[in-house]
């Protein structure tokens, strides 16, 4: 699909239905489960069978191009689809989850051309990208402090003479840290020892030194953000009281994600509490992207492995 330098409502609607027919595909992609290698084979060919041999370990260094829903190409690394976290835009041009789907059509519905766009946790640059469609007179910037995602962030990012991206995390202090790194898929990376130690417990990850700094300190030499998203596997805590300052001021629209049940009290919690004592409301997303306000989120009535909230600074 192509689009307009400035995208109308009618794109927009477009858009969202583009994104249904490849939440679908993912659907149904899950659905054949462990014993539905041939059916995938029949239904996704070439791409299919790269993926399998790129799993095995087979193929090294070989270019490749995925797409997202909407058309944007990425150029990535043949051993990129065997991430987790990228696997689904390599078949679908779509992240997995439910929620996923609802926060990108509320940012199909929502972001503006002069949007200042945060996205703290990009790994492989899907929000990003996204944004980049909407966000022609603002400015886009990006944290993400895995080497490979970040790398494939900037190869695709190089003719974006608006999007900013920084291979760091954001945190509450300044300097270096050790950030937990999933084998099995980046996006389940975190700076947070607990979430390691007892969410993850008993999984593989290996540990990479990295750059951290405050959301405050950041925006002291750089355009305040008018949106966030924030996505940093039950770190968000710490990203809000290294940017407390920022928000108070500027009170920017967030996108947080938040776990379900006893994990979700111990880590998204923290970092709820933080955002009402800074006077934002929080607002849970439907199926068509739209708000409903929630005075207070109930970590047990989360019925998918995450969900994403809305929180808004009255």
């Amino acid at each position: 699909m192509k689009f307009k330098k400035s995208i109308d409502a009618q794109e927009r609607v477009e858009l969202a239905r583009i994104l249904d027919r490849a939440e679908e595909d993912i659907a149904s992609h899950s659905r054949l489960g462990n014993f539905g290698r041939v059916q995938r084979l029949v239904r996704y060919g070439t791409k299919y069978g790269i993926f399998i041999f790129a799993k095995l370990g087979f193929f090294k260094n070989i270019p490749l191009i995925a797409r997202t829903f909407w058309g944007r190409e990425l150029r990535i690394n043949v051993l990129d689809v065997s991430d987790g976290t990228f696997s689904h835009i390599y078949f679908s041009g779509m992240l997995d989850g439910a929620s996923e789907g609802r926060l990108a059509k509320f940012f199909i519905k929502n972001l503006k051309q002069d949007d200042i766009f945060y996205d703290i946790g990009a790994n492989y640059g899907f929000y990003t990208h996204l944004a980049e469609l909407f966000v022609t007179k603002g400015q886009i910037h990006s944290f993400e402090p895995i080497p490979r995602p970040y790398q494939v962030l900037e190869n695709n990012t190089l003719q974006s003479k608006n999007i900013f991206i920084n291979n760091k995390a954001l945190s509450d202090k300044i300097g270096r840290v050790i950030l937990h790194q999933s084998v099995g898929g980046t996006g389940g990376s975190t700076i947070n020892d607990d979430v390691v130690n007892l969410v993850y417990k008993g999984e593989n990850f290996g540990k990479v030194s990295a750059e951290e700094t405050t959301l405050d300190e950041y925006a002291k030499t750089h355009t305040p953000p008018t949106v966030i998203k924030l996505d940093v596997e039950g770190a968000e805590a710490k990203v809000i009281a290294g940017g407390a300052r920022t928000l108070r001021t500027y009170k920017p629209i967030i996108a947080m994600e938040v776990w379900p049940g006893g994990k979700g009290e111990r880590f998204s919690m923290p970092a709820v509490r933080k955002l009402y004592d800074l006077g934002y409301i929080s607002h849970t997303i439907n199926d068509a992207g739209e708000l409903a306000r929630v005075d207070l989120i109930d970590t047990e009535t989360i019925n998918e492995d995450f969900d994403n909230f809305i929180f808004i600074h009255p």
